[in-house]
């Protein structure tokens, strides 16, 4: 060791994902299924102000401006589902695990779909890359051995 240093290597530490979304069958909007929020959100832009609570923030950590909740009606595989979303400075419309809950819905990424906890019905979603979701700095000498090891590319 003698003190030398050694520089910090990048190392992706969660492989490329897929995306997966579901497509509204009254509207054709896709609806990105994220089981790693809280609220469901609907694009919306307004010049009004928007509202104080709920306060949220996206991936990025930077917050999300939201005006309020929007009653809307989806239906997929030819069932409705009705849900108040909150109205946000999104690009796309998000069902996530407060409509998953309240319709006692599951997810199943290994068959792309989501599931009916109550009745067993299936309703398929799409998936799409996402691409590398996360890297992590470690100490050289700490990324090379977990590479030879074939843990992490």
């Amino acid at each position: 060791m003698g003190g030398k240093l050694t520089a910090p290597a990048r190392l992706n530490a969660v492989a490329a994902g897929m995306l997966v979304h579901i497509t509204d069958q009254l509207t054709d909007w896709r609806y990105l299924v994220d089981i790693g929020a809280s609220f469901s959100l609907v694009p919306h832009r307004s010049k009004d102000p928007p509202a104080t609570e709920p306060r949220l923030t996206g991936p990025n950590r930077l917050p999300i401006r939201c005006w309020g909740e929007e009653k809307r009606r989806l239906c997929f595989t030819n069932r409705t589902f009705e849900y108040s979303f909150l109205r946000a400075d999104v690009s796309f419309a998000i069902l996530r695990v407060d409509f998953l809950c309240a319709n006692k819905l599951l997810v199943d990424i290994s068959a792309n779909s989501l599931v009916d906890s109550s009745t067993g019905d299936r309703f398929s979603l799409t998936g799409q890359p996402s691409g590398h979701t996360a890297s992590i700095m470690l100490p050289a000498n700490m990324a090379a051995r977990l590479q030879m090891s074939g843990r992490y590319r």
